[in-house]
């Protein structure tokens, strides 16, 4: 609970240092933040990080980790990270000069390697489905451990 709470101020300082600076670049944070692409996911912050500061109250209101309640836990902390981090890419995206990123972009893009992209996304997507496969096994008794 004390690294949300944490993160939470931290965004709230966040907003308030930038809301009240009248910088170049602070104007374009809030323009990014509170624009088309930004609000959507700033909003899907602010309540995903208040449901799951919620569901981690209930959970330590009850002494357990009811599997409700705990996936309920893990997908508000996804939401929060997903929208945490398409935020700062809206907010990165709004400062960038994209006339000056074109040719660069272009050229990358004639360099190639989606292949090697796509090989160790497929070694990333095995792996992942192998963690969560052996998590996902039940457990065994201590007595069946090796000593």
């Amino acid at each position: 609970l004390g690294g949300l709470v944490l993160a939470g101020a931290s965004f709230v300082a966040y907003v308030v240092i930038s809301s009240r600076s009248s910088s170049a670049s602070a104007g374009a944070v809030r323009a990014a933040a509170t624009g088309t692409i930004g609000f959507g996911w700033a909003a899907t912050m602010v309540v995903a990080g208040a449901t799951q500061l919620g569901t981690w109250i209930a959970i330590r209101r009850r002494g357990t980790l009811a599997p409700g309640l705990l996936r309920a836990a893990t997908g508000t902390s996804l939401a929060t990270i997903l929208a945490a981090t398409c935020l700062r890419e809206a907010i990165r995206v709004q400062s960038m000069d994209m006339d000056q990123l074109a040719p660069l972009h272009a050229h990358s893009a004639r360099m190639g390697g989606l292949v090697v992209f796509l090989v160790f996304a497929a070694i990333n997507a095995v792996l992942v489905g192998w963690c969560i496969r052996i998590a996902s096994r039940p457990a065994r008794p201590a007595s069946s451990l090796p000593a």
